[in-house]
């Protein structure tokens, strides 16, 4: 089963969404992510002897907008199945674009994202080595779904109508996989 923009979500698909932005959000406040990425972004900026006050929240915006686009996701998944590295050049291109453009608001804190990515892509790419085949195409449109969703909220949170911990919500992603598998075993979808 594959979602199409025509078809929109499903009941199922809607649950699935649900299910995995509230665990993912309570999993990233239990595990304290954003808190441990300010931690890591005021270590980076006291190294660099920085003394921008945007440099942290440059950090962390760079960091979720590089690892909750789709293209992350899917290039890493691309790499690790096929290593094939096409989508993660060209989503490379676009973040180096991107990082010009929010190095000038937020500064050089943006350039430190990049361990993040790293740390995140990698782990994703090694992920879909293991998992291989069992990675359906329904899974990666929930994927993509929970991503963008995730943006969204980043979205409120750059342009300051509603301050999202959205950092602490990116193991939402990671929920997607074990809920669709739950819900393909129950064959509710």
């Amino acid at each position: 089963m594959c979602i199409s923009p025509e078809q929109g979500l499903g009941a199922k698909e809607f649950l699935i969404t649900i299910f995995s932005l509230v665990l993912g959000g309570i999993s990233g406040v239990i595990v304290n992510i954003e808190g441990n990425l300010n931690k890591h972004g005021e270590r980076l900026k006291a190294k660099a002897k920085r003394s921008e006050t945007k440099f942290v929240e440059g950090f962390l915006i760079a960091s979720i907008i590089f690892e909750t686009g789709p293209m992350a996701i899917l290039g890493s998944i691309n790499d690790g199945l096929t290593q094939d590295l096409t989508l993660l050049l060209i989503k490379s291109t676009l973040d180096g674009i991107m990082v010009l453009v929010l190095a000038t608001s937020y500064g050089t804190g943006v350039i430190f994202s990049i361990i993040i990515v790293l740390v995140y892509q990698g782990t994703i790419t090694i992920l879909a080595m293991f998992l291989g085949a069992n990675l359906s195409i329904v899974i990666i449109d929930m994927i993509y779904i929970v991503g963008g969703i995730l943006i969204l909220g980043l979205g409120f949170r750059i342009l300051e109508i509603q301050d999202i911990s959205i950092v602490n919500m990116i193991p939402a992603i990671l929920w997607v996989i074990p809920f669709t598998l739950l819900f393909v075993i129950l064959n509710i979808l």
